[in-house]
């Protein structure tokens, strides 16, 4: 995913504006200068705080019903050395004790 696009994607919950965290990068140089393409990484929305896996360069931009909770987990447990995966998995812990309450 170049990561020039995430201005133009939105949370498909909510519509809520993206923000971009790359885990792995590669810088691509053409004619036209030089683009940065996001070969991991995640998408999180800064309204809902729901999150989307970047995966070989390609963003899961599911909405809830559509989720793959299979490849999510195998997506965080590759990654779990990154601060953002640790907040993204506290914060499920949460949810999940709360609605098991």
């Amino acid at each position: 995913m170049r990561s020039d696009l995430v201005k133009i994607l939105a949370c498909p919950d909510c519509g809520g504006e993206l923000q971009l965290y790359a885990f792995n990068v590669k810088r691509i140089r053409n004619d036209y200068g030089e683009k940065k393409i996001v070969v991991e990484g995640i998408l999180l929305c800064k309204k809902c705080s729901r999150w989307f896996p970047i995966i070989h360069g390609i963003p899961w931009l599911y909405p809830k019903n559509l989720r793959n909770r299979a490849i999510e987990r195998d997506f965080l447990r590759r990654h779990t050395d990154k601060k953002i995966i640790n907040e993204i998995l506290l914060r499920e812990l949460r949810e999940q004790t709360k609605n098991e309450q």
